[in-house]
Formats: structure tokens, sequence, C-alpha cells
């Protein structure tokens, strides 16, 4: 996968999360904190994801 390509999904997952958890605090509902945890939790896994270098 492109290096930007990557990037640029990381970045989407991030804010998704982080507009995930802002709209559960103030709303009070689980179903954004577990959209939330469920976008960070893909941030994580593809940011810790190794890179395959095909020669």
């Amino acid at each position: 996968m492109n290096i930007w390509l990557r990037l640029g999904v990381l970045v989407l997952l991030f804010l998704a999360a982080v507009a995930c958890y802002m709209a559960s605090f103030s709303g009070g509902a689980m179903l954004f904190m577990l959209l939330g945890v469920l976008f960070e939790l893909a941030f994580w896994v593809g940011l810790l994801k190794t890179m395959d270098h095909k020669p």
C-alpha cells in the first residue's frame, strides 16, 4: 500500500475515533463510545502493521 494512502487512512481513523468520543461524552451515548473504541483499535492495528517490502 502506498505510504501516503496508509497515512491518510490512519489520520481519518484517528479523527473518527476522536469525533465519536466527543459525541459520547456530550450525549452519553454508548454507541458512539463503542464506535470510538473500534476506530481507535483500527488505527492502532494499522499503525503497528508492518509494511511489506517487495523486491
